[in-house]
């Protein structure tokens, strides 16, 4: 395995530790240095420091994020843009003209009810005019 120093640092930063008391701790203050320890050690010292990591929950996603994400796919199936902010921004302009707010700003029953009118209107008028 590579050392991977940036995502080490980044992982202690994170957990408001310093890193050299980290290695220090680890090797019972034989050594503060990542680079003296052997592949093993630093290994077992980065899975160790890995757990310190917060995994994203399913409910830290914003509520309507799927239907955000499908309206854009679909908008892009439709060329609405080349890159995903031109489709973003088209979707803007669109909600705001239709639902008086941006796409981000719509609440999840809103959302719900503009991909309904996305898929099965507006979707299927672009598929039938192709």
């Amino acid at each position: 395995m590579a050392r991977n120093y940036p995502e080490f640092f980044a992982i202690c930063k994170a957990a408001g530790v310093d890193y050299k008391e980290v290695v220090s701790e680890f090797t019972s203050g034989r050594t503060d240095s990542l680079r003296s320890l052997n592949d093993g050690e630093y290994h077992e010292l980065f899975i160790h420091v890995r757990k310190w990591q917060q995994t994203k929950r399913p409910d830290a996603v914003a509520p309507g994020d799927k239907q955000r994400k499908k309206l854009i796919a679909l908008a892009g199936k439709m060329n609405w843009g080349n890159n995903t902010v031109e489709i973003v921004g088209r979707l803007n302009n669109w909600s705001q003209e239709n639902y008086g707010v941006e796409l981000n700003q719509l609440d999840v029953n809103t959302l719900n009810k503009v991909l309904w009118v996305m898929e099965n209107k507006i979707y299927k008028d672009y598929l039938n005019k192709v």
